[in-house]
Parts: structure tokens; sequence; C-alpha cells
């Protein structure tokens, strides 16, 4: 175990309302970031990347017609496109004397989705990995409990991985997940954890967690091209949402089958691309969404044209090409905020000034979401009020490229100062957060102060 330790700590500067703390190159695109929910590791984060081989968008551009003519690719080439797409794994701590640290480095398939379990299963803490070959990765984080306050020796070890591929003839990327577990992490004794994936080419898988093995106990064809985001209600882990390309938002009913969904909204202007329940208050679903219109075949409004070249070349152009300012006509940069037992219409909505790509309800009073735009960058938004719609109060500038991964880091503000040095900080009521972009490979980890969401 290999214990990298950087710390250089940059100088704080503000981007309206947030203050950065400390910026990582992570060399590879970054579009994940997610905090260790568990107490005592909560100034652990990971962040995920992906990373198109170099020779890998100049094969698209030039085979896109063939693909186009000819609808169909063979396995073998599938295959071997899918091992261009390169991803690490960054597992990371914060610390008030020594900054920013690097714990561990692991290289695998491109990363899509990175989710920790809300609570300890069995005494392990459990992350769970979404990639680019189909597969969904669960590590443990091993942190050498004989001092559970130390930090230093955490690493992650895989404990096991399940392919969620039918069609093996077939490109299948795995692009987002989601735990059951985030109302047993608050005390509300729950069944067994499962995890919900969405895919490439439309469907969902569900996966049940047994003796740290994953098997899956449901699959179904739910969008017509790419389903973007999946999630559970947190409140009841039978419902399952999804979103897909196709401007469908669904919703699912595991004990009644996945034949039909209980229903579907389609007021959506763009594709679906971010959803989450609120474990907190009841009832209470955020979604985003953003069209990739151009990206292959007539995406984002349910259009034509080719869904073989669209699986083979529209995921990876919404990650690739967009890193070249590649930006759709049309997008949706609405947030929506969904009271589900009425799912007709969302109760609110508010324009975050970009596509919303990511989703996350604060960890504390889950009243407040922070927002990752891709070009709009990210923002943090209160929905504390229930009479009137969601207001942006924070904002943050500091990255070049496309926003794609920002969560709340889970230590309350009076743990704050163990970990963070920073004389403004002290005392005052802080939250952390960490965001990370695409194009600018730039992980940020910054803080605002609770006065500001206010």
């Amino acid at each position: 175990m290999f214990l990298f330790s950087f710390f250089q700590i940059f100088k704080v500067t503000t981007t309206s309302n947030m203050e950065t703390l400390h910026i990582w190159d992570t060399e590879y695109s970054a579009d994940s970031v997610e905090w260790c929910p568990v107490t005592q590791y909560q100034n652990i984060f990971v962040c995920g990347t992906y990373q198109l081989a170099e020779n890998k968008l100049s094969e698209i551009e030039n085979d896109e017609s063939n693909i186009s003519a000819n609808h169909e690719t063979s396995g073998d080439t599938a295959t071997s496109k899918s091992h261009n797409r390169l991803g690490r794994l960054y597992l990371f701590a914060i610390d008030s004397s020594k900054g920013l640290n690097l714990l561990q480095s692991l290289e695998m398939p491109a990363i899509l989705d990175t989710k920790w379990c809300h609570c300890e299963i069995n005494g392990k803490i459990l992350l769970a990995v979404a990639n680019a070959v189909g597969d969904v990765e669960l590590y443990e984080l091993c942190t050498g409990r004989d001092n559970a306050s130390e930090w230093h020796s955490c690493k992650l070890d895989l404990l096991c991985k399940h392919s969620i591929i039918q069609d093996v003839s077939s490109e299948t990327l795995a692009l987002s997940l989601d735990w059951s577990t985030a109302r047993n992490k608050i005390g509300d004794a729950g069944r067994d954890p499962a995890i919900t994936v969405s895919d490439s080419t439309g469907h969902i898988s569900v996966l049940k967690l047994t003796d740290f093995s994953l098997e899956k106990t449901q699959y179904w064809k739910a969008h017509e091209f790419e389903a973007w985001i999946t999630a559970f209600d947190y409140w009841n882990p039978s419902l399952v949402y999804t979103g897909g390309d196709d401007c469908r938002f669904h919703v699912y009913d595991l004990r009644a089958g996945t034949q039909h969904p209980m229903s579907t909204s389609r007021v959506h202007e763009a594709g679906v691309t971010s959803l989450h329940s609120n474990a907190v208050l009841e009832n209470i679903l955020a979604s985003g969404r953003y069209s990739f219109s151009h990206l292959g075949g007539g995406g984002g409004g349910g259009g034509g044209g080719g869904t073989t070249m669209r699986t083979m070349t529209t995921t990876c152009k919404v990650l690739a090409s967009l890193e070249k300012n590649f930006f759709p006509s049309s997008y949706d940069e609405n947030l929506r905020i969904w009271d589900t037992r009425h799912m007709k219409r969302p109760q609110f909505h508010t324009s975050l000034k970009g596509g919303v790509w990511r989703l996350k309800w604060d960890p504390h009073r889950w009243q407040h979401l922070v927002a990752a735009c891709m070009h709009g960058g990210f923002c943090v938004v209160d929905c504390n009020d229930n009479t009137n719609p969601p207001v942006i109060v924070a904002t943050y500038g500091e990255h070049q490229s496309l926003a794609y991964g920002s969560d709340w880091c889970h230590l309350i503000s009076d743990e704050v100062p163990r970990f963070v040095h920073n004389g403004s900080l002290e005392g005052n009521d802080t939250t952390i957060l960490a965001t990370c972009s695409f194009y600018d490979h730039k992980l940020c980890v910054s803080a605002i102060n609770k006065l500001s969401l206010q």
C-alpha cells in the first residue's frame, strides 16, 4: 500500500460565495466525485475519470459514415473499442495539516458513475463503480480498524464485479447507479441492499447484494435510446425511477413487474440525465435534463436514424466530443422538483443556466441541491420553501470545462476545522463540497458558509 502524500495546500480563492480549498489535476477527464458517508471516514472521497484514447475520437469521426451505412459492427470491434476507454479511480482524504492527500490510484476501464453505500453492510464500507465495459464493480474501503480514526492507511479492495451485459455482441456501457440504502443510514431498518443500474442500450438492471456478491434480479428495456439515469425511491425501494435520451421519465414498481412503467412523464424537452430521491422529506424527488440532439442519429428528442450507430458512437461522443466544445443546439436547463404522489407534472422548476448532469441533495438537512450543470458550471440551489420555486444561492466558476461531478461532504460543521486548515473557516458554520470537470481534468474541493445558503 503506497501512501502518496501530496501536501499542497492551495491559496484560498473566492468564486462567488464559495471558497476553493484544493485543486488537483486528474490527468484523465473527471466525471464523478463521491464523499464517503460513513462516520469516522467522512473526510475521504473518490474521483472517477473517463479518458478516450487519443485515436478514439478520430476513429469515430472517420468511421461514422461507414457505421451509418452498414448499421452493424462485430462483437470483436465493439470489444476493442471499449478497451480504448480508459479510467482511473482516485481515493483522496482531506486533512487540516496535510491538505489534500492521494491515498490510492487504481487503473480500470473508463468510469461513468460511482456511489458509496449509505451505511455499512456487515461492518464493511462499500463503493460501487459503473464502467464502460458494462461492469458494476464493488469495492471495500479497508480501514485498519485497530485505529478507526487513522485514515492514512485506507485503501480500496475489489470485492466482486457483475456484468450487466445481456447481448455480448452489443457494446454496453453502465451509465449510472444508485443504492437503495439511504433510509437505512438515518435509522430506518431496511431490506437487503440493492443497486439499480442504467446502461447505454436503454436497459435497467437491479442487482441484489448477497454475501458480498451481486446477483441480477430484474432486467428490462426502459428506454428507446440511452438510459442516462436511474434512482431508487428511498422511502419505498420497490419504486425505481429511470430517465433516458428519449425524453421519458418512468416510474417502475418492482413488485408489479417491469413490463410497463407505473407512470410516465412526457413533459420533458430533453434527455433526462439526473434523478435523486430525498431521504428525509418524503415524496420529494429532484430531476434534471440535457439534450444530445446532435450526438448521432437524432437523440435527445426520440428521433430515429441508426440505433446501431448510436450504440457505437453516441455515448462516447457525449463524454468525448463535448470536450471539443461540441454543444447541442437544444437543451433543457431546468431543475424540476416533483411530488411523487402527483407525477403528472412537476411541483416547481427553475432554470440552472446549463444542462443538468448531476443533482445531489445535501446530506445534512436535505433541503439544498448541488448541481453539475455541464457548460453552466456548478451551483447550489435552495429548495427549502415548499411554496415557491427553488432559488440559486451559490455558484462556482473555478472550472473551465464541462461540469460533470459534484457532491457534498458528510462532515458536520463542528468537524470541519479538524480537516480544513483555513483560518477564515474556523468557527463558522461551513459545508465542504467537491466538484470535477471534464476537458480541463480538474478536481476542486471548496467550502461554503451555511449563512450563504439561507
